[in-house]
Formats: C-alpha cells, structure tokens, sequence
C-alpha cells in the first residue's frame, strides 16, 4: 500500500507539471498571435505613408524590424509619447500580454533552421546622459537588446560607431546606414534596426534556363531583365479588389512552424501596381497564404534592392508626433528631458536561383477564376512592375516594390 501510494502521488505531480507547462504555452502561443496580428496591421499602414507620394521607385523594407526598435522605445516612454507609440504599434493594452508576446516573437525568430534570420535593435544615447537600470533590463530580457552611448558631439566617430555596428550584423551587406552630416551634439537618442535574412528556396530555379527577356516598365519603356524560370506545384489565388495574381514561393524548412515564404502579387495590368498598394491594408496575411495549390510554369525576374527609408515623416503622418517634440516623454529611459532625433532603415534584398538574401537596418475562401479553361501548366509571368513580402507564418519581416528589377543589378555591376 505505501509503495502504490507513492507512485500514485508521482503521477499527480507529473500530470500538475504538465498541466502548467501546457498552460504556459498556451498563454505564449496566445500572447504571440496577438502581438502578430498588430505588427501586420502596423506594416500595411506604415507602407501606405511610405509610398502615399505616388513616386514609382524601387523600395524594400522591414516593417516588423521598426516595429520591434519603436517597441523597444516605448518601454521608456510615459504619458502622451506612450498613448502615442501604443496606438500607432497597435500595441496591447495588457503589458504582460505584450512583454510575453513580444519576447515569444524575438525567441521563435531566433531560433529558424533552414533559413538564416537575425534581428538586432540597439539604441544610441548621448553619453552624457544616465541609462535607468530597469529600463536596459527589461529591453535585454524582451528584445535581446542592448543601448549603448556614444559622443554626439564628435559627429565623424559617432557615425563611424553606429555604422560599424550595423556591418557587422548584415553581413557587411549594408555599409552605411548614417552620414556624419546627419549627426550634431544636439543629438540625444538614435534607433537603429538591423536585419539580416537568407533563405534558399524549397523548389530552386534552373541556371541554365535562365535568359535574358523583356520587363515591361509602367511608362512603356522596355529593358532586357535575367529573367528565371521553373515549373512545380504552388499556391496561387487572386485578389478581385486589386484585380491581381499572387504566388507562394516557399522556403525551405525542416517543418511547417518553421516555414517562411515569399508571396509575390502581381497586377494583371502593368500599370496597376498602386491599386495593390492601396488594397494592402485590406488584405490580409492568411490571404495570401490560401492559395490553391496549382501546377504553375513560372518566370520571375533576378534582381538587387538596396533603399535607405527616413521613417520620421511617415511615423509623424501615422500619429507619432510627440516623440520628436520637445515634450517627449522618455522618462522611464532616462531622468534627462530627450526626444528622438532619428528613425532610419536601410535595406537590402537580392532574389535569384538558389533563394534570397536579405538586410535591413527596421477563414477565408479563395475566389477561383480560371473556371474550366485551366489547363495547366497555369502561366505567370512577372514581367512588369509587381510587389512582394516575405513572411514567417502569417507575419510580415519584410516589404518590397520593385518598378525596375535592372536598376540596382546596373549599379552592382559597374
């Protein structure tokens, strides 16, 4: 009878164990899924200001890499900076629910296989000011975050610093992301993002079947573009509201919670791109992966993106306005009255056979519209202007138009 007991009362305690284990995942799967859904909503709103002045260039950037450094800053923040920064990230009311959510986030990012992934913030105090201890704790355990100071005042050093960092954690995929013009020793508070991905495709392209073809530009013009090509089973849908094609590009990955992909969207008219951009921020993520599952002969354009985005104006237009001011309230960051001076992100993309590389320094049906006449190889051609994101589930890690896939091979190749 002793014996029985004892293992009895072991059980229990094994099932109490497991019980709590599962609750807590529970609660971090929960936390994670309401953090995503507000960082997805952020992208598509911070990518309508980035493109709302109608101008037709090349542009690649991280919304979730923003999102994460702007987080970081509003763990400092009070009063109107706070309300501020907490409505435009889309930011839970519940602090525990976004700390556990958050910090869930960085770790599954992490912690990809397959595919190289590396998210780092940091920020840049004046050295003159006093780092408050709790708040360099909290962003190390959320965000894996460090802050560093560093002298304003000699603006050639400073910017020789900030940009040093940033090579080393893209690979020296991005060389620079600040001019010393761009500093002064009225500066008090930089946020600099980095990110680097490289992913090689689940089905890769053909070398040999890559040719040189057209890629017709929106103004009419035409330029001979490395255009790959390959044929396989992939996802694709339509979206009626932009009257565009989309197609999933998978990665490749050891399981499912580990997958990420590129969906690619293209207007079925060449000069159709800004209807896709204005239908974004109705469109959502578990769209467009929804596809229906189609044997496709595809052929997508190589090509390089490199952009530098100042995010000051746009956050501004989204409603951050108090962070820039005078009155900027960063008083759980340090005693000292600052506001932010700088928002800036570089990025980098390159797509060709093997996958992509990438850098940054920020229930649904799906409408069927081939009807009978499909027969398939289904043909998609990306041969004008198009649009693409890459995610990891259903969240967005980067952002990118591409008006004219030549331009920036041109430059690399001079």
């Amino acid at each position: 009878m002793i014996n029985r007991s004892i293992v009895i009362g072991l059980i229990i305690v094994v099932i109490q164990m497991m019980t709590m284990i599962e609750s807590k995942d529970m609660k971090k799967r929960q936390a994670l899924e309401i953090v995503s859904t507000g960082i997805n909503q952020f992208s598509m709103e911070l990518y309508e200001r980035l493109v709302s002045d109608g101008n037709k260039n090349n542009m690649i950037f991280s919304p979730l890499s923003v999102w994460m450094v702007l987080s970081m800053a509003s763990l400092g923040s009070q009063g109107k900076t706070k309300s501020q920064l907490t409505n435009v990230l889309h930011l839970n009311d519940d602090k525990k629910i976004q700390n556990i959510g958050a910090k869930t986030l960085v770790e599954k990012l992490n912690a990809l296989n397959n595919v190289e992934l590396k998210i780092i913030n940091k920020v840049f105090l004046d050295k003159n000011l006093e780092l408050k201890k709790d708040y360099k704790n909290i962003t190390k355990s959320i965000f894996k975050s460090t802050v560093d100071k560093i002298d304003f005042s000699n603006s050639i050093n400073a910017t020789n610093i900030i940009n040093k960092w940033i090579q080393e954690n893209t690979k020296s995929r991005i060389q620079e992301i600040i001019g010393s013009d761009e500093l002064s020793k009225d500066t008090s508070l930089i946020l600099v993002n980095a990110v680097y991905f490289k992913g090689q495709w689940k089905n890769k392209f053909d070398n040999s079947s890559t040719n040189s073809e057209p890629f017709y530009l929106d103004d009419g013009e035409i330029k001979n573009v490395s255009m790959m090509h390959t044929e396989g089973n992939f996802k694709i849908g339509y979206l009626p509201e932009a009257d565009a094609e989309f197609i999933e590009l998978p990665y490749a990955s050891d399981n499912n919670s580990n997958a990420m992909s590129m969906i690619v969207m293209i207007p079925k008219n060449n000069t159709n791109l800004g209807l896709i951009e204005r239908s974004l921020k109705n469109i959502k993520i578990s769209r467009l992966l929804s596809g229906k599952m189609t044997e496709i002969s595809l052929s997508l354009p190589k090509f390089t993106i490199e952009s530098k985005v100042n995010l000051v104006a746009p956050l501004m237009d989204l409603g951050l306005t108090d962070m820039f001011d005078e009155s900027a309230n960063f008083s759980d960051i340090v005693n000292a009255p600052v506001k932010v001076s700088k928002v800036v992100q570089k990025a980098f993309i390159e797509v060709n056979e093997e996958g992509s590389e990438a850098s940054a320094a920020t229930e649904f049906e799906i409408e069927n519209r081939f009807g009978q006449e499909y027969i398939p190889p289904y043909v998609i051609k990306i041969n004008h202007p198009f649009m693409m994101i890459i995610i990891k589930k259903k969240l967005q890690i980067f952002t990118a138009r591409i008006f004219d896939p030549a331009i920036n091979t041109e430059k690399k190749n001079n």
